[in-house]
């Protein structure tokens, strides 16, 4: 694939946030911007998804971050939650959360053909929407936590590559 490639982005945040909890790094924050110009690199962007999921009463608190995202050219995509937040809700509305977030980026991706792009996400709900992409003759990179990625992703995908992170500011940031 050429640097010059005009590329899809689709990063499914709530993957990102359970991956980070799963490896005891809740208190992480992610640079948006910088894992941009990360997945990036020289290329272009054709067109860039985050997918998120919040609670119906968390939405005015969030139009700031989403705002902030926004600027950087990503189209914020919401799958909205009911109930109270507490450890017990969420782990019960994972699996259903999971679904409709892979189901969104499935059917977003269904016109994409012969085209890069990079996914970033790691659960194995996923492995059908690569496998069709990359029979229609996409170039699929998943970027994602090699430590929690399905197996079965990285292998589908046309390449992995790792997140890394660095330190900033006493916190660490997601690259």
């Amino acid at each position: 694939m050429s640097d010059e490639t005009s590329v899809h982005v689709f990063i499914d945040n709530s993957s990102l946030y359970r991956a980070l909890l799963s490896m005891s790094m809740g208190h992480v924050k992610v640079d948006y911007d910088d894992l941009l110009q990360l997945l990036l690199g020289e290329r272009q962007l054709a067109d860039a998804r985050f997918y998120c999921s919040e609670f119906r009463k968390d939405h005015l608190s969030r139009l700031e971050f989403y705002s902030v995202l926004e600027s950087l050219g990503l189209q914020i995509f919401v799958s909205y939650l009911v109930g109270h937040r507490s450890k017990r809700n969420i782990a019960a509305l994972d699996r259903t959360l999971s679904k409709s977030i892979r189901n969104q980026i499935d059917f977003d991706t269904e016109g994409l053909a012969n085209c890069p792009v990079i996914l970033v996400a790691g659960g194995v709900e996923y492995v059908d929407v690569v496998s069709k992409l990359v029979s229609r003759g996409c170039d699929v990179e998943v970027v994602f936590f090699e430590s929690v990625c399905s197996y079965a992703l990285i292998n589908r995908a046309t390449r992995f590559r790792e997140i890394k992170l660095r330190p900033i500011d006493k916190e660490q940031v997601a690259m």
